[in-house]
């Protein structure tokens, strides 16, 4: 597809009919888009179409929104095909830069996007233009130009803050630096020097201090795995005017709102980002700067209000103080009792105080106030910042912090004694200096586990919390509902520490905040038992199913009543306590069971319709995972059951374009009813050929869970993939997911259930056709999960079925191929397998070729089998190894920048284990196949043992010593 007009002219309508209301125009036009993709000039067209005269707006927007997708789907191709030609990849890495900084604002934006994800794989040895490129650009005076391509250099460098050290990763920072810092500086000097002669105009100041945040941003991704000697060196240059333009202040700067940050604000917390880096990773260089910044900062927070638009900045600016207090080069900024008082007074209460705007967010979105306020959010608060800041304070000054906060404390309680209704928020503040002082190790998972000795937490519980709880329900909806959130919130956190007996008083009294109407209290109150139940003591749930049994039924009833409420009737939280109250009662919830399926399958038909809340969803499916596991296990006939109300609203779901995200769902429940099954039944049987349908295959989170599903169909009657000529369609299934270098390792699997359960009378007509598709990929595309997978696959055919049979199979391909394999594929990576199943076939299979092969005691093969034998004791003997094949990890990264339907496993629905070996001991079975074979052979294999190393020798002796058996 060469970019001429008429073509454009064409790809321009389909695009346009993408955006129709008629669904069969935009089915039709899709279908066509995805046909042209694998067209050579295709992308081109596309990056053409945006400079076309006379082409809409909207139509250029999605053109490049396109561009972006096909480059995050088809740059590293997930399959042997390769999409996008190399002259068409040569010529967009030629012409995207230009391209991008000459584009509006949002077009700029999608294809800043594409090309970050291009120097993902190609930059910089594939792409050797694109930084030069960006240096001789940074010279310009268009700020526009000059916004552009510090955004484009930010998407590229930015992965260095995360990416894990590595060779390759040292010698492309110093590549950048090189190329890039001397004019790096230079940008930032001369920007600096502009700030006095633009800022009284308000449009050039801000494009100055635009600039300059993302300079700031730029700065930190270069330093974020090691100081650069040129940035050492030239620290002053740059840490001179981070300290300015932390005091800076210009009101031209200020944003149109208080709820957004402006670009002052944005510069200042980028800056406190760096300081911070510079604190924890490199404070030899840095701590003669470290006063300066930490009296900076502090100034600098003393003058912010409580708007939103200061959050960010208030929260970075708190973490930089943290670490300079967690380190022992700056104990003594904060020795002084009196400097201690002032930091107490002037920033660690005022920041824990609730604010307006924190109010109006409990009221009017208790979502986003319990996001960012639940133990274990990923959210910084100003709160949240702040109480880290107290347990960094008090890393070396415990006992004066604690002092000083308990005053605090006892002031805040007395002053809510006074008038509780009116003074209620004194208390709420009072609970963050607990949660502040108090902890000392928690966990996301686990809650609070240890807390300070000098903070008595079991009666603050008593003594303030518990009292809280125990209101009458009259009392409990006045103006007291972010104290109790607060209280059912402590429960919670501190769960791990509370007296055990306590539970049998403290469940109920949150289960009389269930029927709050306020979406904050019911769901901190769902939460908090959900939290409780959680606890396991000894292995088991502390709360057990027999002390929970006389609360099931009201507790279900009532969190299925809050599901009803209009603003929960996705509450994760709620669904994720219905979950839980399953699992703890187990098969106590029998008799509740027709009405919880019943109340589950309207709940999942009505959130297919429009899926919002993937986390709901994922609990729905886990909550019917958990009832089919503890019940069924109880009784066995109620699969039946199950299957009776699930498969219409599952076939609904696979039938519908609104929910493509619970089909790997789906198909787990439906593997777990099936394992479950002493057979198939006629449903299932009916179910079958529909999973051969290519399309299933296309959503790759189905990938897994159709695997699961075939394997359970194969194990209980294998004859299904023989009737009506269907081993076609499984062949066909492995064909697509054998070139597929994410999926491989599932095709495979499918391939090795086959080869278990179907005899090789029936399969070994298709064992040809199916081995060259296996070398065809090795040759093409020898990855580390395919290679360790295949070895594995291999080693459980020799296991089933005989050395001999798969060498005869692989030499018919191509003669001595199996002797190729083997010694340059199977042996030089076998020690790099994981998995402890996947190694111990692996072992299992080598013995076999060894001692159950007769053509591997003659030639070509006699000549390695000592070398077999070393590779199986290493197996046992000897820590696992490194590849040395290609990495997986940068494929793997690159693929996963496009979405995908993803694939979360069901923790209630665990895949059975198959393991046809779980009564063979691999060293034992050495041992006697090796006595056995010796005492066909009498004095053949005792020359070929004595060729392995002295601690293979000795490992060998001991394992036939330990069987009582020997070599002859």
């Amino acid at each position: 597809m060469e970019p001429n007009p008429h073509n454009l002219r064409a790809l321009s309508q389909q695009i346009g009919f993408t955006m129709e209301i008629d669904k069969q125009k935009r089915e039709m036009a899709t279908k066509h888009l995805l046909s042209a993709e694998d067209k050579s000039g295709f992308l081109l067209c596309l990056l053409k179409l945006l400079t076309e005269p006379g082409i809409p707006d909207n139509i250029r927007l999605s053109a490049s929104i396109y561009f972006k997708n096909c480059v995050k789907k088809h740059w590293v191709p997930d399959t042997e095909k390769e999409f996008i030609p190399q002259s068409d990849r040569a010529v967009i890495k030629q012409h995207i830069v230009s391209f991008m900084l000459n584009m509006p604002k949002p077009i700029q934006k999608q294809l800043s996007q594409a090309l970050a994800v291009i120097s993902t794989t190609d930059f910089p040895g594939k792409w050797k233009s694109l930084l030069p490129e960006l240096v001789a650009k940074l010279e310009t005076d268009q700020t526009n130009v000059l916004i552009g391509v510090l955004e484009t250099a930010l998407s590229i460098f930015d992965r260095y803050r995360f990416e894990v050290k590595s060779q390759k990763l040292w010698e492309e920072i110093k590549y950048v630096l090189d190329t890039f810092q001397v004019s790096f500086l230079k940008v930032f000097q001369k920007i600096c020097s502009r700030v006095q002669q633009v800022e009284q105009d308000k449009n050039a100041v801000k494009e100055v201090f635009k600039i300059l945040a993302l300079i700031a941003k730029i700065f930190y991704a270069l330093n974020a795995q090691d100081i650069p000697e040129f940035f050492e060196d030239h620290m002053k240059d740059w840490m001179e005017p981070f300290q300015h333009f932390l005091k800076y202040k210009n009101p031209l700067l200020d944003p149109d709102t208080n709820s957004e940050p402006g670009l002052l604000d944005e510069l200042q917390a980028a800056i406190c980002d760096a300081t911070t880096l510079y604190t924890n990773k490199y404070e030899e260089q840095f701590t003669s700067w470290v006063p300066k910044f930490v009296e900076t900062t502090w100034a600098l927070l003393s003058s912010l209000g409580e708007q939103e638009r200061y959050d960010q900045l208030v929260t970075t600016a708190i973490r930089f103080l943290t670490q300079v207090a967690k380190k022992s080069w700056h104990k003594k900024l904060f020795s002084d009792e009196k400097t201690l008082q002032q930091i107490c007074e002037k920033i660690v209460v005022p920041q824990l105080k609730l604010r307006a705007t924190d109010i109006e967010l409990f009221e009017d979105n208790g979502l986003e106030y319990i996001r960012r306020d639940m133990e274990g959010s990923d959210v910084d608060t100003r709160r949240r910042t702040t109480v880290d800041f107290v347990k960094g304070l008090c890393e070396y000054f415990r006992p004066q912090v604690s002092q000083i906060l308990s005053g605090y404390l006892t002031t805040l309680l007395q002053e809510y004694s006074k008038n509780p209704a009116t003074n209620w928020i004194h208390k709420d503040a009072g609970m963050y200096i607990v949660l502040a002082l108090s902890v000392t190790v928690c966990t996301r998972r686990d809650g609070v586990k240890e807390v300070s000795k000098h903070f008595d937490i079991i009666n603050f519980f008593a003594t303030q919390v518990l009292p809280e709880l125990q209101v009458d329900g009259k009392q409990r909806q006045q103006n007291l509902s972010i104290l109790k959130a607060d209280c059912l919130k402590f429960v919670a956190h501190f769960r791990q520490l509370l007296p055990q007996g306590s539970y049998v008083q403290i469940i109920p009294l949150c289960m009389n905040f269930l029927s709050s109407n306020e979406f904050v209290i019911h769901t901190y109150a769902a939460s908090s038992i959900e939290r409780l139940l959680s606890v396991r003591q000894n292995g088991k749930p502390r709360f057990s199913k027999e002390q929970l049994k006389p609360f099931v039924e009201s507790l279900l009833i009532s969190l299925f009543q809050i599901l009803e409420k209009e603003e929960s009737k996705e509450n994760d939280y709620v669904l994720k306590s219905i979950m839980r109250v399953c699992a703890v009662a187990e098969e106590t919830v029998i008799p509740y069971a027709p009405v919880l399926l019943q109340k589950i399958t309207q709940i999942l038909s009505a959130v297919s319709r429009n899926p919002r809340n993937p986390s709901f969803n994922h609990y729905l499916f886990e909550t019917l995972a958990c009832l089919i596991r503890y019940i069924c296990k109880v009784n066995r006939s109620m699969v039946q059951e199950f299957e009776k109300n699930l498969f219409g609203p599952f076939q609904a779901m696979l039938s519908m374009e609104t929910c493509p995200e619970f089909g790997p769902y789906v198909f787990q429940i439906m593997s777990q009813l099936l394992e479950l099954r002493p057979d198939i039944s006629p449903a299932y049987r009916a179910i079958y050929p529909s999973l051969l349908a290519p399309a299933l295959w296309n959503t790759n989170g189905n990938i897994p869970a159709i695997t699961r599903l075939l394997q359970a169909f194969l194990m209980k009657d294998s004859s299904i993939a023989l009737q009506d000529s269907r081993f076609g369609g499984l062949l066909g299934i492995f064909q697509k997911l054998n070139a597929s270098i994410k999926w491989d390792k599932y095709g495979l699997e499918l391939l090795g259930i086959i080869i278990e359960t179907i005899p090789l009378s029936e399969f070994g007509k298709y064992l040809g056709e199916m081995l060259k598709l296996l070398f065809s990929r090795l040759q093409k595309r020898k990855t580390v999960q395919f290679v360790t997978s295949l070895i594995v696959f291999y080693s459980r055919f020799v296991w089933k079925h005989g050395g001999d049979a798969l060498i005869q199979a692989m030499d018919s391909v191509q003669p001595n191929i199996f002797g190729m394999f083997l010694n340059n594929i199977w042996l030089g990576n076998c020690q790099s397998i994981s998995g402890k199943y996947q190694r111990k076939a692996c072992s299992l299979g080598m013995i076999n070729l060894l001692c159950k092969c007769p053509n591997m005691l003659k030639e070509p093969y006699i000549g390695i089998w000592v070398k077999i034998l070393k590779g199986v004791v290493d197996i046992f003997e000897a820590p696992q190894t490194k590849s040395k094949l290609e990495d997986d990890k940068d494929i793997m990264e690159a693929m996963e920048t496009g979405f995908n339907t993803s694939y979360t496993p069901l923790h209630f629905a665990p895949a059975p284990v198959y393991d046809p070996i779980a009564q063979v001991l691999p060293k034992e079975y050495l041992a006697k196949s090796l006595s056995a074979l010796s005492s066909q052979h009498p004095g053949k294999f005792t020359g070929l043992v004595s060729q392995l190393p002295p601690d293979h020798q000795k490992a060998l002796q001991m394992y036939m010593q330990q069987c009582n058996v020997r070599l002859q």
